[in-house]
């Protein structure tokens, strides 16, 4: 805002300062909210370095209107905690993890696109745990489907997934690739045709191992999806690829051709089996199952949707392309107010028709987070679809 001949200076400051806390609002409230609720390095010091951020902006702009003494020290503050910001980011960045595991991890990432880790992300300078914790309590004030006291247990549930996560330095180093949400969410380009893999280290070295692929829900791959379907991997001598597709939005033309990428790499692996996967989606990635499943139904030995969204429209050509002789599982908790029970049946009934070979498995008491509420009995309905008849 230019200075104006009827407004005093201490005016234009205040008017100054107003429109720049405007501007400003978006990136100190998170970094505050980070900075109080953080359990990591990394989290706090990158929280405090947005701040240290904040205030240099304040003081560069109140430096303007300041008689010539306080320019000097309002001058010398605000370098001084921008420096103090830059020194906080490299420290963030020293500890970063920098998204390869030792030779022998049994967990890796892989690129189809192209793509390369960024270690330098905001992803990767604040940890997963703190970003989902953080993240839970703007989705409490703002989800109309999820209650501050749901938010409240899905940050309890985050956290039992991800402290003993954050313990094991192959899952630590392996980092995170929840930027490629981010990137989506802002209409950036975000497609590197990442996945990660995971191979169990018990498996034998002569094996072709079945292959679970799985399809990650709304807000993107979280590395805790890979960490619990581990124990299934590790238990059943089985593979996980699990597939990044940006923010979630399985129903783009796109979501097929992630998933045809990762069939085709899949082929080209010795160790893995092709004529053995797998297909599962959660919530929003039940649309990519479904998709990717009519238009390749012999790529798949059975089919999972866990908390899934089923299209009602797509359901009855699912049916007819996937017949009647392989599974198709469904778990879904009663309480889920995101996607209400009733508005799954007349899909799943359409998905049936005469097939004895769809089940829809109803968890009293649970809602949308089943995932992570309930992961021995999402492991264990997977092992059952899988059982001989």
């Amino acid at each position: 805002m230019q200075k104006s001949p009827w407004l005093d200076a201490t005016t234009q400051l205040v008017l100054n300062l107003g429109c720049t806390s405007l501007v400003l609002l978006p990136i100190a409230l998170p970094s505050l909210l980070l900075l109080c609720v953080a359990e990591t390095a990394g989290g706090r010091l990158t929280g405090l370095a947005c701040l240290l951020a904040v205030v240099f902006t304040v003081l560069a702009v109140a430096r303007r209107y300041s008689k010539p003494a306080g320019k000097r020290w309002r001058a010398r503050a605000a370098w001084g905690s921008l420096g103090l910001a830059g020194v906080l980011l490299v420290a963030a960045y020293q500890q970063s993890p920098r998204g390869e595991p030792g030779p022998n991890s049994p967990v890796r990432s892989i690129y189809l696109a192209g793509g390369s880790f960024e270690r330098s992300s905001l992803a990767n300078l604040v940890p997963e745990l703190d970003q989902f914790v953080m993240g839970s309590y703007p989705v409490g004030a703002a989800d109309l489907h999820i209650s501050f006291a749901q938010a409240a247990r899905l940050r309890g549930l985050l956290q039992e997934v991800y402290r003993p996560l954050r313990a094991d330095p192959d899952f630590l180093e392996l980092g995170s690739h929840m930027n490629l949400a981010y990137r989506e969410l802002f209409g950036m380009s975000w497609d590197t045709g990442h996945a990660y893999v995971y191979t169990p280290g018990s498996a034998p070295k002569s094996a072709r191992l079945p292959v679970l692929l799985f399809l990650h829900g709304s807000a993107g791959n979280f590395k805790g999806y890979t960490w619990v379907l581990k124990t299934f991997a590790d238990q059943h001598s089985f593979a996980l690829v699990v597939p990044s597709f940006g923010f979630g939005a399985w129903n783009e033309p796109d979501g097929v051709r992630a998933v045809e990428r990762c069939l085709t790499w899949i082929g080209q692996q010795p160790g893995l089996n092709a004529d053995s996967i797998v297909l599962a989606g959660l919530s929003n990635g039940g649309k990519g199952v479904t998709r990717a499943a009519t238009a390749h139904p012999g790529a798949f030995r059975a089919l999972f949707y866990i908390s899934g969204v089923l299209e009602g429209a797509r359901m009855p050509v699912l049916a007819e392309a996937w017949g009647q002789q392989r599974p198709v599982r469904l778990i879904h908790g009663a309480a889920d107010r995101r996607l209400p029970l009733f508005s799954l049946q007349a899909a799943v009934r359409a998905l049936a028709q005469d097939s004895a070979q769809v089940r829809l498995r109803v968890v009293e008491g649970e809602d949308h987070f089943l995932f992570f509420s309930q992961p021995e009995l999402v492991l264990r309905a997977i092992e059952e679809m899988l059982a001989p008849r």
